[in-house]
């Protein structure tokens, strides 16, 4: 995780150089070169392993086994993880305001009047290099000494902990739990990578079309105090209907192995 954080950090600060060369000190900070830095990160990361002679097939698999049932639980879960996420991110920052020089950067890096950039950081980006980090290397590595129970929580953590910032860490690590299940249940990083673009591109349409999502344009301004009782309630059904449908898939059997069932 260090190397990848590393990585994109010194990517960015060359983006900075380059910014205050040209007379563009917001280089740094825009989405295209934070899509640009996060997925370079990834090339340190698999570089680092190369180097050690990892076997890179053994980090990760990218199957997406029985689909039929696979996909209808990452959407439900999707939705159900997004609406948590919300509230536990708004309860965060209603404990913790955040200072006006962070809110700015992340204007800078959320920047509306650019939403491919933006599409591509986080709809693409962090999607495919976090939960390569995160579920593809991390878990199965905690996952062989301590279980699954640990690789999942421990990999949650390393997640919200990537984020680098409080405001992100408690609702990542929430969905970090979900992600690091779904890796384990399915075998394949690619359900969660599926589940992680999906989440970001409500977030996405949320901050470029917020009359598509209902009090969408509250939670842009940040009026909004709290996530509305029913979208909860909704959660807390789609939660366990879209466990239950991987569960009757994989069965318990699956939680002794990461890549059990891969393809």
């Amino acid at each position: 995780m260090g190397v990848c954080l590393g990585t994109q950090m010194a990517i960015q600060s060359l983006f900075a150089v380059v910014g205050a060369g040209v007379g563009n000190p917001t280089l740094a900070t825009n989405p295209w070169t934070m899509a640009i830095s996060v997925l370079l990160s990834i090339g340190g990361v698999v570089g680092f392993l190369a180097i050690f002679r990892v076997d890179l097939r053994s980090t990760a698999s990218f199957g997406f086994p029985q689909p039929l049932r696979t996909l209808p639980a990452v959407i439900l879960l999707t939705v159900a993880g997004w609406i948590v996420s919300m509230q536990v991110g708004m309860t965060t920052e209603q404990l913790v305001p955040m200072p006006k020089a962070i809110e700015e950067l992340f204007n800078q890096l959320l920047d509306r009047s650019k939403p491919l950039g933006l599409l591509l950081a986080i709809v693409v980006a962090a999607p495919l290099t976090e939960e390569y980090l995160c579920r593809g290397i991390v878990l199965p590595a905690l996952q062989r000494r301590w279980g699954s129970a640990v690789a999942v929580v421990g990999s949650a953590l390393a997640f919200g902990a990537l984020h680098m910032n409080p405001w992100q860490f408690f609702y990542a690590a929430v969905l970090g739990v979900t992600l690091g299940w779904l890796r384990v249940q399915s075998g394949s990083i690619l359900p969660g990578i599926l589940l992680h673009a999906l989440n970001n591109l409500i977030s996405w349409l949320l901050l470029i079309h917020p009359s598509l999502i209902p009090n969408g344009q509250d939670f842009v301004d940040k009026t909004a105090q709290e996530v509305p009782t029913t979208w909860l309630l909704l959660a807390a059904l789609l939660f366990p209907a879209g466990l239950l449908l991987l569960g009757q898939r994989r069965g318990q059997g699956s939680l002794q192995s990461p890549d059990a069932g891969s393809h």
